[in-house]
């Protein structure tokens, strides 16, 4: 297909600590297929790929490369691994993309997030037609392929509370509220602008807004950098949801991390809600 005059370029950065090297496989070989298909339909013009190494350790740059030698394609464009030497945690390291970014686009992207051929494809396309729009997510199959997505209202301590740590029986009791809080009376089928909370696992973004907006704020190591950035971005353009743009995410909550990631989870949520003033319920 002929490519339209001026099409833009894309950037996407993936940080990678200890990562499942199979799910890393999946994820670098879909982004490349889905960069080749929408350079293919003229609707980007370049991509590049920046794979920030957090460790642990310093022998990771070797495992790194060669997964990439295996999946991506260098007609996809140029990539670059940044060995961290020490982890950044997830929003330092992708700000080392964010912040010196020069393409329209930049997308913020998982490691365990697998992306449908066609998900830049009605990426660009949503954005190029919504130019009030700073930042979408993409709609999510699980791991066992169950659709949802991850938009959310701002957080409050009940609802993070139940929807995290509850055991099942409980969250039952208060299903009417975490469907509220999960937006499920939006649905999955349907487009929609103008959300409060996008997920950071698969975040595609007006590359002026997002850094307009700081990019991610250092001082979250992991977990509700997302929920801080959203807001930093609503500022300043609305946040959308496109079912069309489909991903596959594998991650999990961190409850069933083991009790480093509740600590991590505890003191983020202290940090937000210091920031953004403590919500109960």
């Amino acid at each position: 297909m002929q490519q339209k005059p001026n099409p833009p370029g894309v950037s996407i950065s993936v940080v990678t600590y200890d990562p499942n090297l199979q799910y890393l496989r999946k994820t670098l070989a879909a982004a490349s297929a889905a960069v080749r298909a929408a350079i293919a339909e003229g609707l980007i013009a370049d991509t590049d790929l920046l794979l920030v190494d957090n460790g642990p350790g310093d022998d990771w740059g070797e495992k790194l490369q060669q997964v990439l030698d295996e999946v991506w394609d260098p007609a996809a464009g140029m990539v670059e691994i940044h060995p961290a030497r020490q982890n950044l945690g997830y929003g330092r390291g992708h700000n080392l993309g964010i912040l010196r970014c020069r393409k329209r686009y930049y997308l913020v992207l998982n490691p365990d997030a697998v992306m449908d051929t066609d998900a830049l494809i009605h990426a660009v396309r949503f954005m190029e037609a919504h130019t009030e729009v700073g930042m979408l997510a993409p709609r999510v199959r699980a791991g066992a392929g169950d659709n949802q997505h991850l938009c959310k209202q701002d957080p409050n301590l009940l609802d993070l509370f139940l929807r995290g740590f509850a055991p099942s029986w409980l969250q039952r009791r208060f299903q009417q509220r975490l469907s509220r809080y999960a937006l499920s009376e939006l649905g999955i089928e349907q487009a929609h602008i103008g959300l409060p909370v996008l997920s950071g696992c698969f975040l595609f973004c007006r590359t002026r807004i997002l850094q307009q907006a700081g990019g991610f704020d250092p001082r979250y190591f992991l977990y509700f950098e997302d929920n801080d950035l959203s807001r930093m971005v609503r500022n300043l353009a609305a946040l959308a949801y496109e079912p069309k743009v489909v991903i596959e995410h594998y991650g999990g909550g961190a409850s069933h991390k083991g009790l480093a990631h509740v600590r991590m989870f505890g003191v983020s949520a202290w940090k937000y809600f210091r920031k953004h003033g403590w919500r109960w319920k």
